[in-house]
């Protein structure tokens, strides 16, 4: 059963970790990411990772003002403490103190290689105004956490109508945000799909639901062949709770997109109201050059100068070939050696664990002689042209290898 599970998974990372080595020299490196940086002689400067929020309009000039229908694009950039960005953090945004203002959607997103996340944020209602803070955070696993907000003032739109009749739109959801190209066979992935179906509300001027009013949708763009409803534009009435859904099939370019609505009847039939979040089609499966293993460096583990300490803990970083993290779910299979591998699958013992916005991590315990190998499986793109075995020993090959030429590897050594 192990082997036929490890014949369909593809990318492969090898980590040799070295409980006892010589030699030595230079200075000390770490990724900030993962902890503290700290420099070598001199004094020992801590580096501090540092996070810087921007605001910007549909157009991306800066902009603070938020306007029903209008969102704004939130833009955290991480830096470690030379200024250099981090790639692979988890940002959590949050609208301070503004739950009957405004909304931030994704609340957590992935950093980029140029060490930037984005969101979006947008007006609750017509009548949100106020001023309030919207902020960015990510934590390393060193326990350091860099954070920064940017204030923003929402001005009341002028929305007007009567009661009973439809005077505007807003967003409710689209699921999932997330699509794969139509050239991709999504079959087997976890949470992968071609289509979205994207739902706005309409509402009276008084805020109620308004059914049977007409909807108009389309797209901001239609590159690589994205359709909504089949076409290029869709027609749709609100059903008893004043709800149209729409759905969105992905193109075979990989692109970001806004859904647009408007409502024909209402007193203002030319305003635009866009979807709440971007809609992104990307290639959704794990990529070669995306996929990392990271040693948790607080651990004495992979030390030779330390006494050894267990469990280890291994952080996994998975992203597509637009460095977009992968669908939550996607799942990561650890083996060994020796010793015992134990991941983060709810309500099951297993040595895999499942991503959640691009990260997910296991622990290892392991014989502390020698040297201990482990080896991180998913299936991915990106691949050599055939299989390369691997050894401890170089004349005997310890640990089960795919059978499939398809998968991809990388290598580091602690």
């Amino acid at each position: 059963m192990f082997k036929s599970l490890i014949q369909r998974l593809g990318v492969v990372v090898v980590v040799g970790l070295v409980a006892a080595c010589g030699g030595g020299g230079g200075g000390d490196s770490c990724n900030p990411l993962l902890s503290s940086c700290t420099g070598s002689g001199g004094g020992g400067t801590t580096l501090v990772p540092t996070a810087t929020i921007s605001l910007a309009d549909d157009s991306g000039s800066a902009s603070d003002r938020l306007i029903f229908g209008k969102p704004l694009s939130v833009k955290l950039v991480a830096r470690d403490g030379s200024g250099n960005p981090i790639k692979g953090a988890v940002v959590t945004f949050e609208a301070q103190s503004a739950s009957s203002i405004a909304e931030v959607a994704p609340t957590t997103a992935l950093t980029n290689d140029q060490g930037v996340a984005v969101t979006t944020l947008s007006a609750l209602t017509p009548s949100a105004a106020g001023a309030f803070f919207v902020a960015g955070t990510f934590d390393t696993v060193g326990g350091e956490t860099a954070t920064d907000r940017a204030a923003v003032q929402a001005n009341a739109s002028n929305v007007t109508g009567t009661v009973g009749n439809p005077a505007y739109l807003q967003f409710v959801s689209a699921s999932p945000a997330t699509l794969v190209l139509s050239t991709t066979n999504g079959t087997g992935w976890p949470n992968l799909s071609q289509t979205s179906q994207v739902k706005f509300k309409v509402f009276d001027i008084d805020d109620n639901p308004v059914s049977s009013a007409r909807v108009d949708l389309q797209l901001s763009t239609y590159l690589g062949g994205l359709k909504i409803n089949g076409g290029t534009t869709a027609s749709l009435f609100s059903d008893t709770n004043g709800e149209v859904t729409a759905t969105v099939t992905a193109g075979s370019t990989p692109i970001s997109l806004w859904v647009e609505a408007t409502l024909p009847t209402s007193a203002e039939p030319t305003r635009i109201y866009r979807s709440g979040v971007q809609l992104v089609v990307s290639t959704g499966f794990p990529d070669e050059s995306h996929f990392a293993i990271s040693h948790e460096a607080n651990s004495s583990c992979g030390k030779p100068a330390e006494p050894l300490t267990y469990p280890c803990l291994f952080i996994l970083t998975v992203a597509d070939s637009l460095a977009q993290p992968v669908p939550d779910g996607t799942q990561v299979l650890v083996v060994a050696n020796n010793g015992l591998v134990v991941g983060d699958v709810a309500g099951q013992p297993t040595a895999a664990c499942a991503t959640v916005s691009g990260v997910c991590q296991v622990e290892f315990r392991g014989d502390i002689r020698g040297v201990n190998e482990l080896v991180a499986y998913t299936r991915g793109v990106g691949a050599p042209a055939a299989p390369v075995a691997f050894s401890l020993t170089g004349t005997q090959t310890i640990l089960p290898l795919p059978s499939a030429a398809d998968y991809i590897r990388a290598n580091i050594i602690y």
